[in-house]
């Protein structure tokens, strides 16, 4: 039997001797370095381990923040405090609809102008001066009823209108990539216009209740098609506005009666009505208008190309996110928010709540109220939340993580006897249960108006920014 004290020994790299016996001091030196060896392999383990859970669940949240990118309406996720990551030069206005990956953006002070902006970026891609033939410019890219991404844009340079008869106007055509001009062509009766396929169909106002829509090819500005419509009667309000979707032009005229005529020919697709709402769908490829009949009752009309278009009651309350979860549903408010069948008309479920804008995400309906959400099974309508936010809604939001609620200013904290004036915030409630999860002033004070450009959170107040 070796004693303690034997065994102590051994603590040497020498050889000892116990009794006559010699103890050879190599093997003992390997036996313990192997021992150390597997006892420093489990801490490794455990951190290799402990890594590989961070980077488990780090994938997890990235993968949970990003399953919406790309979807129509969904903003890439923000966090607190919010804050302007780019701004533009001040007097910039802004066609919120995408070419690419950026916006345009018109320069109405000192000179006429428009720029191509990089929304991720801020940078000015190509800018480019128009004539200054007129006071006013406006600009859209030419949209395709395929979803192609635009490759032109058209600019008309005109006077503003006053009183009733032609406004003229100089359309250029550029380039989306370059901004190089393509073609310049002039045109009589310009107040308003929208560019698709090739064409350029305008909306004029010609006095003594008289008006024209009438389309030109893009290139050249040979004339298309006109067709006669309303116009204001005493030369006092002469508007118009033109959107072109799934092949139909949908035309308000000065009297605010709606027109849809057909995008080849001009032929009218159905009677003048009385115009409530005009609301584009988030692919831009159709969309939603509510007309008001003499008894005042709400109809929208889907439009989904000529012959295809289906009626719902009440007024349009168009998507403004969509995961595509709930495949096609038209909404609507009367004196209930009602969910459709978009293609057949037929009626899937009412809720009693009245609504201002909803948005779909993974099955659920949330509908902002005055002020609040309300969170519904998409499938039934049946309630899931409510939150009230206690301020005014402006709009609803979502990045995917959380539901946005960009909240008005309102009346400002009194400072001692001056009240303070408030800012616009962002609310950004739990998708799940409506809970709170953070708040944020918008940067600087600015109340403008919040819009997702290809995935990017801009706003529309004295400047153009992105916000982040």
């Amino acid at each position: 039997m070796v004693s303690m004290r034997e065994v102590e020994l051994i603590e040497d790299d020498e050889p000892h001797t116990t009794g006559t016996a010699a103890v050879p001091a190599a093997p003992l030196r390997a036996g313990r370095a192997r021992l150390s060896r597997r006892w420093l392999l489990v801490p490794v383990a455990g951190l290799a381990v402990l890594v590989a859970l961070q980077q488990g669940l780090a994938s997890v949240e990235r993968h949970r923040e990003h399953r919406f990118d790309g979807l129509p309406g969904f903003v890439t996720p923000v966090h607190p405090p919010l804050r302007a990551l780019w701004e533009s030069d001040p007097n910039l206005q802004m066609d919120p609809r995408p070419v690419g990956r950026a916006v345009l953006a018109v320069e109405s002070v000192d000179v006429l102008a428009v720029r191509l902006v990089d929304v991720t970026t801020g940078k000015t891609l190509w800018r480019t001066l128009l004539t200054n033939a007129g006071t006013i410019a406006r600009c859209s890219p030419e949209n395709h009823t395929s979803g192609a991404t635009p490759t032109r844009v058209v600019c008309v340079v005109s006077d503003y209108p006053e009183g009733g008869g032609s406004v003229p106007g100089e359309v250029t055509v550029l380039d989306g990539a370059t901004g190089d001009r393509v073609a310049t062509w002039q045109v009589s009766g310009a107040t308003s216009f929208d560019a698709a396929d090739g064409l350029v169909v305008f909306a004029s106002d010609e006095g003594k209740g008289r008006g024209e829509a009438h389309a030109h090819h893009l290139l050249d500005g040979t004339p298309a098609w006109t067709t006669p419509i309303g116009g204001s009667r005493d030369d006092s309000n002469p508007f118009g506005a033109v959107f072109i979707a799934a092949g139909e032009v949908v035309v308000v005229d000065s009297t605010a009666s709606l027109r849809r005529l057909n995008l080849l020919d001009g032929t009218e697709l159905a009677p003048a009505q009385s115009l409530m709402s005009l609301q584009p769908e988030l692919a831009g490829r159709a969309a939603h208008v509510t007309t008001v009949s003499a008894g005042g009752r709400a109809t929208t009309t889907v439009i989904a190309g000529p012959g295809r278009d289906v009626d719902v009651a009440g007024t349009d309350r168009s998507l403004v996110a969509d995961d595509g979860s709930l495949p096609g549903v038209a909404f609507t408010q009367d004196e209930n928010l009602a969910a459709y069948d978009a293609r057949t008309g037929k009626l899937r479920w009412q809720a009693p709540y009245p609504t201002l804008e909803v948005l779909v995400r993974d099955h659920v309906v949330y509908a902002s109220f005055v002020t609040g959400v309300v969170a519904l099974d998409g499938r039934t309508g049946r309630l899931l939340w409510r939150t009230d936010v206690g301020r005014e809604v402006s709009q609803l939001l979502t990045d995917g993580v959380h539901v946005l609620v960009h909240v008005s200013g309102g009346d400002g904290e009194s400072e001692g006897d001056s009240p303070r004036p408030a800012t616009g915030k962002v609310v950004a409630l739990g998708p799940g249960d409506g809970k709170v999860e953070w708040s944020s002033a918008l940067p600087h004070g600015d109340d403008g108006y919040l819009v997702c450009t290809d995935g990017v959170l801009l706003s529309l107040g004295e400047r153009l920014a992105r916000i982040g």
